[in-house]
C-alpha cells in the first residue's frame, strides 16, 4: 500500500525530462525512511496500483518534523528562563533551526520571544535553543515552524513555513491576589491558573521573590509542603510568626531548591495573629491592661493567654499551665 501523506496516493506524476519523478502537491507523510519501489510501465502494467511496483529501487528520506494531522509534539519552555527544547522528534538536519510564531507557520514571533523568535542553529538536529536571553513571552501555547533550507531561513519568518509542534510557554496567568494564613497552622493557596502547570511546582514564603529573604517563622523553609490539583493548589507550612510576606512561584523545571529560583510574585501572603517580638509591661498590684496589641488580622473577641516564661503555645497541653498570681486563671477578657 501506499503511504499515508503523499499525493496522488505516493504514485509519482510523469515528467518531460527523462530520469525525473515527482509527485504533485505538498507532502504530509511522517519523517523517516521510505522504500521506494519501481514499475516499467507497458500496455499490459499500467502502473495504477501498488501492486504493480514490484521492483525495489532504493530509500526515499523525508525530512522535517514528526506531526500528525490530528497531533503534534509539545515542548515546555518556563517564561522567564532561558528557552532549549530536547529530544525534538523527527528528521530534521544538524543546522536546522526552529521559528516560534504567534499564529499560522510564516507569522511573526509573539512579543518577548527571544532571539525575535529564531533558534540558533541546532548541532544536531534534536536539540534547539534560544541562546542566553530570557523567553519572556506571555504564558500560553504557540507554533514552532521549520525552515526546511538549512542556512537560506535569514531569520525572515516567512520562510519558515513548515509546522513543527508547539511551545508551551510555562508559567501562571493569574492575576496577583491577596491570601491569608492563620498562625501556627498550614493553609492552602488555591486557585491558580495558567499553562503547563505541574503537581513538581512549588511555592514559597519570602520578603520579596526571587532576591529577598525566606520568611522567617516558616516551618520547612517557607516552601510549600503540597501540590495538589495539577499545580493550582499548594499547601503552605504553618508559620509561627505573623507579617505580610510574599507568595513566590518556581516552575518544577527548576530545582527550586534556593531563593532566587522562585521568581514569580503571586501576590501578598499575610499570616494573622500577634507579632511575637514585641514587649508588653505590666506593673505589680495594679490592673493588667494592653491597649494595643501588636499584629496583624487581629479581631475584637480575641483573648490572651499568660503561661511560663519558656512554654511553647504552639505545643502546650491541657491542663494549661497557670502563673500564680495572675487574675481569671490567666486568661484576658475579650478584646474589644
Amino acid at each position: 500500500r501506499a503511504v499515508y501523506g503523499f499525493p496522488n496516493n505516493g504514485i509519482s506524476v510523469k515528467d518531460s525530462r527523462p530520469g525525473f519523478f515527482r509527485w504533485r502537491g505538498p507532502t504530509w507523510a511522517l519523517s523517516g525512511d521510505y522504500s521506494l519501489c519501481w514499475c516499467a510501465a507497458s500496455a499490459s502494467i499500467p502502473c495504477n496500483e501498488p501492486a504493480d511496483f514490484v521492483v525495489l529501487i532504493g530509500t526515499l528520506r523525508i525530512t522535517g518534523p514528526y506531526v500528525l494531522p490530528a497531533a503534534s509534539q509539545a515542548h515546555i519552555c518556563v517564561r522567564g528562563q532561558q528557552c532549549t527544547i530536547m529530544n525534538m522528534e523527527g528528521t530534521l538536519r544538524a543546522s536546522s533551526q526552529l521559528f516560534i510564531a504567534s499564529d499560522p507557520c510564516g507569522s511573526g514571533a509573539p512579543i518577548g520571544a527571544p532571539r525575535a523568535g529564531e533558534s540558533l542553529p541546532s548541532v544536531d538536529g534534536r536539540t534547539f535553543s534560544w541562546g542566553s536571553e530570557a523567553l519572556t513571552a506571555p504564558p500560553g501555547k504557540y507554533r514552532l515552524c521549520w525552515c526546511p533550507t538549512v542556512g537560506d531561513c535569514l531569520g525572515e519568518a516567512i520562510r519558515y513555513t513548515s509546522f513543527s509542534g508547539l511551545l508551551r510557554v510555562k508559567g501562571p496567568t493569574t492575576p496577583q491576589q491577596y491570601r491569608f494564613c492563620p498562625l501556627n497552622s498550614a493553609c492552602n493557596i488555591t486557585g491558580l491558573e495558567g499553562e503547563a502547570l505541574s503537581s513538581g511546582d512549588l511555592v514559597m514564603a519570602m520578603t520579596v521573590c526571587g532576591y529577598g529573604r525566606v520568611a522567617d517563622g516558616f516551618a520547612n523553609g517557607g516552601v510549600s509542603i503540597a501540590t495538589l490539583n495539577d499545580g493550582s493548589v499548594f499547601t503552605m507550612p504553618p508559620s509561627t510568626e505573623g507579617g505580610l510576606y510574599r507568595a513566590c512561584w518556581c516552575a518544577a523545571e527548576s530545582i527550586c531548591d534556593l531563593p532566587y529560583e522562585f521568581v514569580v510574585d503571586l501576590g501578598q501572603l499575610q499570616v494573622g495573629g500577634p507579632d511575637s517580638s514585641a514587649m508588653y509591661e505590666c506593673f505589680e498590684w495594679v490592673t493588667c491592661s494592653i491597649d494595643y496589641l501588636y499584629g496583624t488580622w487581629l479581631a475584637d473577641g480575641d483573648r490572651l493567654l499568660v503561661v511560663p516564661s519558656g512554654v511553647n503555645c504552639a505545643t502546650m497541653k491541657l491542663p494549661l499551665p497557670r502563673v500564680s498570681g495572675v487574675p481569671q486563671g490567666g486568661i484576658s477578657t475579650a478584646a474589644a
